[in-house]
């Protein structure tokens, strides 16, 4: 409900911006939360697998866990733009290379 509030504020306030950068606000808003409730899931999912093995799964595990898994698609995507600045084609081409 906060997000709510807050995008419809900030959505009647004129500005610089025009629809094209509240389209692009409310897609960023969208992804986070997309990108929460993903991470969220995975790490009920990996609390109820420790809970399984007898362990119980940390904050700093879960913490560590998440951040590893961001290197590594931070990773990925830096070597299929790297590939894509390269050959000098848009990183979609890059993909099916």
């Amino acid at each position: 409900m906060i997000i709510a509030g807050t995008v419809l504020v900030s959505g009647k306030k004129k500005g610089h911006g025009g629809a094209a950068s509240s389209l692009t606000g409310l897609a960023m808003i969208a992804s986070s939360l997309a990108c929460d409730g993903i991470t969220g899931g995975l790490q009920d999912r990996a609390k109820k697998a420790a809970a399984s093995t007898g362990k119980k799964a940390k904050p700093y595990d879960l913490m560590f866990w998440t951040n590893w898994c961001a290197a590594f698609f931070f990773f990925f995507f830096f070597v299929i733009s790297l590939l894509a600045c390269v050959l000098g084609m848009p990183w979609w081409h890059a993909l099916r290379v």
